[in-house]
């Protein structure tokens, strides 16, 4: 590898020496240098100037470099405006107090220069203990110019800021946050409404100019009939924080429309999506009340009915604001059939069959015992459905009675 002034404490490659008695001491004190390989070299005495006549050259001298590099790490890969960022060298073998050089290199577009960074893109990193480290700060842009989509490499050089390059880091992407709208949140005031009720959304966007348009719609089980105002709308942005209110309207009865969702987009009504809100529910007015699962469910106008014709569970899963009044009937299992008085051994008829509500829309009448009343729910709770048989009819002896529900 060359010499170069650097390598030597004068910063110089000539000098002048006094000869006395015949003998002149020439002392060359050496910087520590890293990364450069070895490094030879010889001593030529001259006379009347730096470019006289040679008197004698000494035997090649050579300074060992036995450093080597381990790696060259970013700790981002993006860095926005008027932040830094961290770069680790770690080498091998390199003298305390070594010295390399770092220049910067655009990549993709040719405009990262000196000015897009605080101290500029060239300097120097001192090696201690094996480690370098270096700390570019990306100047915060004042202006409007969009800085989005320069990337940039570091690259490290040995004996000036224009020597050879030795390792080069990964990429690094400037972000633009002068240009760049940044949505901080975007928030509701509840994740499931009844119909009638409203979602606030609420969110807050930096480096965006006051005035601006800001779109929204919807995605999901929802249509433009779902809200009064219709699904899609504009905004202009008055401050940080702005707020969308969607007034539901009605439902499916005894349905909901599920997971829909609210998009912020830029630019236009179809422009890029800034932001995506949380899944949003919208509840029947009645299932809001109150809603429960088991038996087979059946809905009719005004009742949910849920019929148990085996045994199970009924589960109230929400009451609502409220508490609520379930009505219930039990309809009792018929008796076993007596005994035949024509023939003997033959059983006689059944109990009478059990019946249906009958203030119900749409059911019928019929026979049978049944009881028929209210229960109170203060609370969302599991109750236990017992339905009973009729009992098997036998020939001779006493009729059973049926197991009760």
């Amino acid at each position: 590898m060359p010499i170069y002034a650097s390598n030597f404490r004068s910063n110089s490659l000539s000098g002048t020496v006094s000869v006395v008695n015949g003998f002149a001491n020439i002392s060359l004190a050496t910087i520590p240098y890293a990364l450069e390989g070895n490094k030879s070299f010889v001593i030529k005495i001259r006379s009347g100037s730096i470019t006289g006549p040679v008197l004698s050259t000494s035997p090649t001298i050579t300074l060992q470099d036995t450093s080597s590099i381990v790696s060259l790490t970013a700790n981002i890969s993006t860095v926005a405006e008027g932040n830094a960022i961290l770069y680790t060298l770690t080498t091998a073998n390199a003298v305390d107090g070594s010295n390399v050089y770092f220049s910067t290199n655009s990549i993709v577009t040719a405009n990262v220069n000196n000015n897009d960074f605080v101290g500029g893109n060239t300097g120097i990193i001192t090696i201690n203990n094996n480690v370098g480290t270096l700390t570019l700060i990306a100047n915060a842009d004042v202006t409007l110019f969009d800085e989005t989509g320069e990337r940039f490499t570091l690259q490290i050089r040995t004996n000036n800021t224009s020597g050879n390059v030795v390792i080069t880091s990964s990429n690094v992407l400037i972000s633009d946050t002068s240009n760049q709208y940044n949505v901080l949140s975007f928030v509701e005031n509840a994740s499931s409404i009844a119909e009638g009720g409203t979602i606030i959304l609420t969110t807050s966007i930096i480096n965006i100019p006051t005035g601006t348009l800001i779109y929204y719609d919807t995605t999901g089980n929802v249509t433009s009939s779902n809200f009064t105002t219709g699904n899609t709308g504009s905004f202009v942005m008055n401050s940080v924080s702005n707020t969308i209110s969607l007034v539901a309207t009605s439902v499916v009865p005894y349905g909901t429309s599920t997971d829909f969702r609210v998009r912020l987009r830029r630019d236009s009504a179809t422009g890029t999506v800034l932001a995506t809100s949380n899944s949003l529910i919208i509840n029947d007015a009645a299932l809001s009340l109150m809603s429960a699962t088991g038996g087979n469910v059946t809905i009719l106008p005004g009742y949910k009915l849920h019929t148990y014709n085996t045994s199970g569970t009924f589960n109230v899963t929400s009451i609502g604001t409220t508490s609520g009044n379930i009505e219930y009937l039990v309809v009792a299992g018929g008796g076993a059939g007596g005994q035949n008085k024509t023939i003997i051994g033959w059983p006689g008829g059944g109990g009478g069959g059990g019946g249906y509500r009958t203030n119900v829309p749409g059911s019928t009448s019929g026979g049978g015992a049944g009881r028929e009343a209210n229960l109170a729910v203060a609370s969302s709770t599991t109750y236990t459905v017992t339905v009973g048989a009729g009992a098997t009819a036998i020939t001779g002896g006493v009729s059973p009675q049926g197991s009760p529900s």
